[in-house]
């Protein structure tokens, strides 16, 4: 049954990382790698320091890894956080992955894998199943692809952690440090199940065991003298368990020092002062009463611009009130007058219509003296009858003067008078006969159309009755034609109506053709008369008939304008009528207008006054407040502080001060700012002397009261606490004191830890058989400067607590911290800085102690027992680990030189992996026992055309060295 809990590393695996696409390294038994030089041999091996630290990303990647340059072709001695992120994880796909195995305690055996891949910002991405890596491989790499396999047909990623969630759902991804830590080094053999993932059962998770353990994974991966010299000093720090790191901060003691130094010439400088400081307090105390004359005469100044801001704002309101009141003014004004000046035109129409209708009616009075003559005769007529007689007058006017004329006139009367008498005879006839006229005969629609066509048709009179025949044939005749109310129309001609009732009857016609032939016989004989005797014809007959000419023109023009006028004066009179109307109106506009200019005028004028008296008084309070403003030229305090006032009132209750009160507050402030003054000058030599520190720019001439104040509340606190202060000094002089003593103490402690640590180291070295070696130990060397220091200090200390000690001793401190024995970047001194080299001593059987270089497989094997004291040391009391050691260029060391270390490093737990180039011998390839060719393989399908390689074999070839011959025929 096996009695401890043991973790073995089994094997590594690199994807798309290093130079390979895939590759898989045993770890768990000796090993020779085979390869081209610089195929990244040892590189894939170097990379399980990865998953021993507890480290979530690659920032000081040097100090956390401690990747090893070589030494030949870099200055650097460790590669940089970007040099190993782009080597180890190029892509998404870049993974190195770590199987382990636990050995529980009564038996069984389990095993998980740590995946680890880059993320953003230099982060390690760390992800834990608890399965075996066959059950996770084809997320990585289908080796079904031919010899050398291929990249899956469809690679995880950057969805690892749901893809190995899809395999175990235990899977875990930490990314927080202290669960790390605790999932990778705390350990409970007994309930093994809730430490699942551990790599290194550490027997505590302090700081020092994990920094230990740091540092005894760079001395088992690099092997170098810098990993031993860590690992001493490391060694040494944690020799107490439960013990502090050394770390004594140097720069932080010398500055303690000149603080107090600097605290102690100030307390010597206030002292000193003290007479010129109550000085200045009594000024102070002068300028802090008068002070209040500033704080009235400011708040008196808030409060009459306060004011002024009122009655301005009250002003800008009348000022708004005004305008519109004005306008109303000015418009009713305007309408007033618009009105007044419509009422004027409209008067002015009227007269000039009443003298138009006195005109027309005039007019119409002369026509109507015209028509008296011609009763029953509508104007037209009378017209007509007035034209005919001018027409007579001026023919009787040419017969008076020309006989040729009159004998035209006696020729056309006589045709004229036989015409009137046929006429006469006719129109008798048929008056006579007038039953028997066609009107008489026809009916009344038939009448109407003969005469609408001709009025002489229906006068017409055969002076019998008409036959059957006759009547028939008019009938037909008039049926041609349609009657309509407002003309008789023919086919598509229209014939205007003519009233049938304005025709004359029979016996005025008769009467009129006799008064005619009487008129014409009576001109006949005129005329007859007028040739038979000359002398009637004289100047006074043609006078008469040109009178009576002139009259008649002047009827005719009169009576021609009857319509005219008539017409006119019915206009004349609708639109006199219309006008009285509009000035009925407009009368009554101008009332309202007028009233309302009296009202508009009343409030304008009211408001206006308002308005000037408000200017006034904003005027008034403008001028002591330009004044107020003007003094405060002169006191800028004052200004100053109106910022933080505001008014003591509402502003309507605020009285405006007297010319008095401002005077009073002048000289005031005149007094009050000669106090201040004073004050401030003693200020400034306060700050010249150094004794406060300018904080408020007083020295650069601000003389703002807050800065005086500040400045005096400052340097009065320094007086007030100067005895706090001293007493203070004195005891943070003697803390200061103890504590330096209490490092340079523990410095004088940790030579002899450095020596006791060492003694014991080889006391357990003692015990190792090393090849040929007698006997081995560490050898350390001290920093001198850290020597030279803890020798030297006691001298100067006269053990008084209530000094310092010597500036010269700090002086020699000073030295100190500039040396290599203090870190450079921080002022700090820790044990790797003290330690400043660590080598080995060896002792061959018969000889001296001897320092000079051992063979390879000595060195490893010296490492390997150093190593395997703290292994020890730092793991769990019932647990074991075991590690695979890397031996670099194996093929420069002796073949007999291998099993000699291989059968030690395997009696101890751990395995030996080597690394050469093709073309070693067989026997040194036999010393391992198994082997492993990394650059036979390349895959037809990798992550990226750069890293084609692969390396992997189901199982290691071994050689066996037969009794006549090799099984093995080396490259």
């Amino acid at each position: 049954m096996n009695n401890r809990f043991s973790v073995n590393l089994k094997r590594i695996i690199a994807v798309d990382s290093a130079s390979f696409a895939y590759v898989e390294v045993p770890l768990d038994s000796n090993l020779v790698l085979l390869a081209k030089g610089n195929w990244g041999k040892t590189s894939i091996v170097n990379a399980v320091r990865f998953f021993l630290l507890p480290e979530l990303n690659l920032n000081d990647c040097d100090k956390k890894f401690a990747f090893k340059t070589p030494e030949s072709t870099t200055e650097q001695e460790y590669y940089t956080k970007d040099e190993v992120k782009n080597y180890y994880f190029q892509s998404v796909h870049s993974k190195l992955i770590l199987e382990v195995e636990h050995k529980l305690i009564g038996g069984g055996i389990r095993r998980h894998c740590q995946i680890i891949s880059a993320g953003n910002n230099y982060k390690l991405n760390r992800l834990f199943i608890a399965s075996p890596f066959e059950d996770i491989a084809h997320l990585f790499w289908d080796k079904s692809k031919g010899t050398s396999g291929g990249r899956p047909d469809s690679p995880p990623g950057e969805n690892l952690f749901s893809a190995l969630k899809e395999v175990n759902k235990t899977t875990a991804l930490i990314r927080n440090i202290d669960e790390l830590k605790k999932q990778l080094y705390n350990i409970d053999v007994l309930h093994p199940d809730e430490c699942p993932f551990v790599i290194y059962p550490l027997h505590d998770l302090s700081k020092n065991s994990i920094e230990s353990l740091r540092a005894l994974v760079k001395l088992l991966f690099n092997q170098d003298g810098k990993s031993l010299q860590l690992m001493t000093a490391t060694a040494i720090d944690s020799q107490e368990q439960g013990s502090q790191t050394l770390e004594v901060d140097v720069k932080q003691l010398i500055n303690d020092h000149d603080r107090l130094e600097n605290e102690r010439v100030e307390l010597d400088q206030l002292k000193a002062n003290i007479p010129a400081f109550e000085a200045l307090t009594k000024e102070f105390e002068i300028q802090k009463a008068q002070q209040t004359h500033e704080l009235d005469y400011a708040q008196l100044m808030i409060n009459v611009d306060a004011l002024r801001q009122y009655h301005e704002q009250k002003h800008g309101l009348l000022c708004q009130k005004v305008e519109p009141l004005k306008s109303a003014y000015e418009e009713a004004d305007k309408v007033l007058k618009e009105g007044e000046e419509t009422l004027k035109i409209n008067r002015h129409d009227i007269g000039n219509c009443e003298r138009e209708l006195k005109r027309r009616e005039s007019i119409l009075e002369k026509c109507e003296l015209i028509c008296q003559p011609y009763p029953g005769l509508s104007t037209s007529e009378v017209l007509d009858a007035l034209e005919e007689h001018l027409q007579e007058r001026m023919e009787k006017l040419t017969q008076y003067q020309d006989a040729n004329a009159r004998q035209i006139r006696l020729d056309e009367l006589k045709e004229l008078i036989q015409r009137e008498t046929g006429n006469l005879k006719k129109l008798k006839e048929r008056e006579d006969n007038e039953a028997l006229a066609i009107k008489a005969q026809l009916a009344e629609n038939e009448v109407r159309k003969l005469y609408s066509i001709n009025p002489l048709l229906v006068n017409a009179n055969p002076g019998r009755l008409l036959n059957e025949d006759e009547i028939q044939a008019i009938s037909k005749f008039l049926q041609l034609f349609t009657l309509n109310a407002a003309h008789l129309q023919f086919f598509d001609e229209n014939i205007d109506l003519i009233a049938y009732a304005a025709e004359r009857s029979i016996s005025e016609q008769v009467s009129d053709c006799d008064a005619q032939l009487i008129s014409y016989i009576s001109e006949e004989k005129e005329l007859l008369r007028l040739n038979d005797n000359s002398t009637l014809h004289n100047a006074s007959e043609v006078s008469k008939v040109e009178k009576e000419i002139t009259l008649t023109k002047s009827d005719l023009d009169t009576l021609k304008s009857f319509e005219l006028s008539f017409q006119r004066k019915k206009e004349v009179l609708e639109e006199l009528e219309q006008l009285n109307k509009i000035k009925a109106v407009k009368e009554d506009e101008e009332e309202k207008n007028l009233k309302a200019l009296e009202n508009s005028q009343q409030a304008y004028e009211k408001a206006e006054l308002e308005r000037k008296t408000g200017a006034e008084l904003c005027l008034q309070i403008s001028r002591l407040n330009d004044r107020i403003k003007s003094d405060c030229l002169r006191f800028p305090r004052v200004q100053h502080l109106t910022v933080s006032l505001k008014p003591t009132d509402s502003p309507e209750n605020i009285q405006l001060p007297l010319q008095e009160e401002l005077q009073t507050y002048g000289q005031k402030l005149e007094r009050s700012k000669d106090a201040r003054e004073s004050v401030y000058t003693q200020l400034v030599q306060f700050c010249v002397k150094g004794i406060i520190k300018d904080e408020h720019g007083i020295m650069e001439n601000n003389r703002s009261q807050a800065a005086i104040s500040k400045s005096f509340d400052t340097l009065s606190i320094k007086f007030q606490t100067l005895d706090q202060s001293q007493s203070q000094l004195e005891k943070d002089t003697a803390l200061h004191n103890s504590y330096l003593r209490n490092r340079l103490e523990r410095l004088d402690k940790t030579k002899i830890k450095i020596e006791q640590t060492v003694q014991r180291i080889n006391e357990e070295l003692a015990n190792a058989t090393i090849n040929d070696l007698e006997a081995v130990k560490l050898k350390v060397v001290l920093n001198g400067s850290f020597d030279d220091l803890v020798l030297s200090w006691r001298e100067f200390d006269d053990l008084n607590t209530a000094v310092t000690l010597p500036a010269s001793w700090y002086a020699r401190l000073q030295e100190f911290l500039h040396s290599d024995a203090v870190n450079s970047l921080d002022g700090k001194l820790r044990m790797e800085n003290i330690i400043k080299q660590a080598s080995y001593m060896t002792k061959k059987p018969g000889e001296m102690w001897d320092e000079k270089a051992q063979s390879t497989s000595t060195q490893i094997l010296i490492n390997m027992h150093f190593a395997e004291i703290f292994i020890q040391r730092l793991c769990d009391d019932i647990s074991a680990i075991s590690f695979p050691l890397i031996l670099d260029e194996v093929g420069t060391v002796s073949a007999e030189q291998i099993p000699p270390l291989t059968r030690i490093l395997n009696e101890k737990g751990h395995t030996l992996i080597g690394a050469t180039t093709h073309g070693k011998s067989a026997d040194l390839i036999d010393a391992f026992g198994q082997y492993l060719f990394m650059d036979e393989m390349s895959t037809a399908e990798p992550y990226d055309p750069k890293r084609v390689k692969t390396c992997f074999s189901p199982e290691q070839e071994f050689i066996r060295r037969l009794s006549t011959q090799l099984a093995f025929e080396g490259a």
